[in-house]
Parts: C-alpha cells; structure tokens; sequence
C-alpha cells in the first residue's frame, strides 16, 4: 500500500504529537490560535511564513522540520531561446 502523501497539515500534527502538546499547549506557546492550529491541521487553510516562524519557535524546531519531500521530483523543462537565433559576428 503506497504512503499517504504528506502535507502540511499531517506534518504540522506529527511534530505537534511527537512534542507532547495538546493543540491548546501549542497554541499557547507558538501564539498562534487554537483555532488557527485546528484549521492548519485540517489542512483547511494554509499558513503564512509567519505563522509557519511562530509554531517552530513553540514546538523548539527549525521551520526545516515543515519541509515536506516529495515522493517524485517535478520535472523541470530546459529554457528555450525566444526569437531568431543570434549570430556570431565572427562568422
């Protein structure tokens, strides 16, 4: 069975559970609403850069921590050149 994709929401709640805090103990030392912290574990709303700073700085982590990898890179295509060619003018 393949690997429930990870996303914020379940890393937020990882972190949190693996710390020992209640959404409420969390909330009291990140800053960050309780409610905010639901709905940011529901994955219904994403979070500021703010907010992501606050909640590492109340569960003692580096915002590293919230880095999600993904489980395929995303392919990148090489830049095409707009327009005519160039010329040299050594030619």
């Amino acid at each position: 069975m393949a690997k429930k994709e990870e996303t914020f929401a379940s890393r937020l709640q990882t972190l949190r559970e693996r710390a020992g805090f209640t959404q409420y103990r969390l909330a009291q030392l990140s800053g960050v609403s309780k409610q905010t912290l639901s709905r940011l574990e529901m994955g219904t709303t994403q979070p500021s850069w703010d907010t992501v700073q606050a909640l590492a700085r109340g569960l003692g982590v580096e915002v590293g921590a919230f880095a999600i990898e993904s489980a395929a890179p995303v392919p990148v295509e090489p830049a095409r050149p707009r327009g005519r060619p160039r010329k040299d003018k050594g030619e």
